[in-house]
This record gives structure tokens, sequence and C-alpha cells, in this order.
């Protein structure tokens, strides 16, 4: 098992070619990247390799270049019930009761570090925001990419509403007069921030596309909840205190239930 994070993968990759070369083994390589997980691949398929590889990683795999290894994605009810076992094995005897755990598990959906955090954060009475960290709150968004300002601008303005609308490019050949009139949202999105519309939509779609953005009909969310209700703070943090009320009354009323419900 080795964690490419925390080494020189280079010093890996040679201490695999140099000691692993003689017998059967299993390769567990974790935060293992698509650029190493082709390196390792081509060298376990080697003439005369013995070894099995495993990688791990919390990005989305877009190669289609599959037919030389089976890809599993894991779904958050998968890692419910592991972190479960481990952090009521952990915390057993901390201020914390089952239910509670439950709850914060819960509200993680299935994100091992998240729930861990809040946990943490709970059984030292502090407020579950502080559980959130920057690191990780960069990593569901950018993965390994760096940080668009553009697009964390546009995804804080989105996460202040449970949900907006954004029809699917679909409608428009079912009902273009309906399709532009559920574009409000988007445009207000543009609007307010200056952008054009086509950024605002290149930006849903592209996050739509990583799964940070959820489309649920011409509804859309931002997933996993604590990130979104994480973005909404730092939003209303950065916003002036001045100018709530002006924001507030520039907001389409068809999205004031849905600002009211993540308040």
């Amino acid at each position: 098992y080795f964690d490419i994070a925390k080494g020189n993968t280079e010093d890996v990759f040679n201490f695999i070619r140099s000691h692993v070369t003689t017998y059967p083994a299993i390769l567990i390589l974790d935060n293992c990247d698509p650029k190493n997980h082709q390196k390792f691949l081509e060298e376990v398929l080697r003439t005369g390799s013995l070894q099995t590889l495993i990688t791990i990683d919390y990005e989305k795999s877009t190669s289609s270049n599959n037919d030389f290894y089976n890809l599993i994605e894991l779904d958050g009810e998968t890692f419910n019930s592991v972190v479960e076992e481990i952090l009521k094995d952990q915390y057993r005897n901390s201020s914390l009761s089952d239910a509670d755990i439950d709850y914060l598990i819960k509200f993680s959906e299935g994100n091992p570090k998240m729930a861990i955090n809040f946990v943490k954060a709970a059984i030292n009475k502090n407020d579950l925001n502080q559980g959130f960290d920057k690191d990780l709150l960069i990593k569901l968004i950018f993965g390994r990419e760096a940080i668009d300002e553009v697009d964390f601008k546009i995804l804080k303005l989105c996460s202040v509403f449970k949900y907006f609308e954004y029809p699917s490019e679909e409608f428009y050949h079912i009902d273009k007069a309906t399709y532009g009139i559920l574009l409000e949202h988007v445009k207000f999105f543009s609007d307010f921030l200056n952008y054009g519309n086509d950024v605002t939509e290149n930006v849903i779609k592209k996050y739509l596309k990583k799964g940070v953005l959820e489309r649920r009909g011409n509804k859309i969310i931002i997933r996993p909840n604590p990130l979104s209700l994480k973005l909404s703070l730092l939003f209303w943090e950065e916003l002036s205190i001045i100018n709530y009320e002006p924001f507030i009354n520039k907001i389409p009323k068809n999205l004031a239930n849905s600002l009211a419900d993540q308040l």
C-alpha cells in the first residue's frame, strides 16, 4: 500500500520495479490521479509482471480507455456503513450518542473526512462550520485543478439558494418559449456578477458534469449539502452588510422560497 499524495511518486515506481519483480503482489495506490494510474498500469501490464494494481482516487475518471481495468465508483451509502463502524468504535465513550453520530454521518452524505470532522467539532462543542476546512472545500470543488475565481463566485452565488432552475438542452427542443423563461435564474446570476449568460451557463454545465451540481428535472442543487451550506456562508460573509437588502430585492420572486429554505 502506498499513499501517492504523501511521497515521491518516482520513488514508489522505482521501488516497485526493483523489488516487486519476482513474486506476485497486489499494489494498492491511494490518491492516484489518472496520469499516475496510467504509468503504473503500463508497468503491471508489461510482459513477465506478476503484479495486480488497485488505484484509488476521489475524482471521477473521464477516461474511455478501460479495456485493461475495471472502474468501480463507490456511492455515499457504501461509505456510510464503513464510516459508521469506525466512528462508533472510536468515539463510543464520547459525549455523543450513536444517534448523534448517525445524524452527522447522514448529514455528511457519505464523505468520510467530512463525517469525521463534524463528529470532532460536535465533541468539542464547535460550530459544524468549523468542521469543514478550506482544503476539503477546495478539493470537493476543484479536485487537483487550480482555483478558478469565476467558477468559485458563481458557485457561491448559486449556493445561496436551496435550488435554482436551469433547463436541459433537450427541453429546448420540446418547448422553446418555456426554455427561455426558465433561464431567468441564470440571467439573475449573470447580471449580479456582471458576467455574460454564456459564462454562467458554461460553469453550470461544467460542474454538473463533475458532480458538484446535481440535476433534478429543471432544478439544480449543489451536492453534498454541507458543501452548499459552506459556500452559502462564504457568500454572505463576503457580501457587505449594506448590500444585503439591495441583493434580496433583486432576487426573482420564484427564488424567494429557495432562499428561505437555504437560510
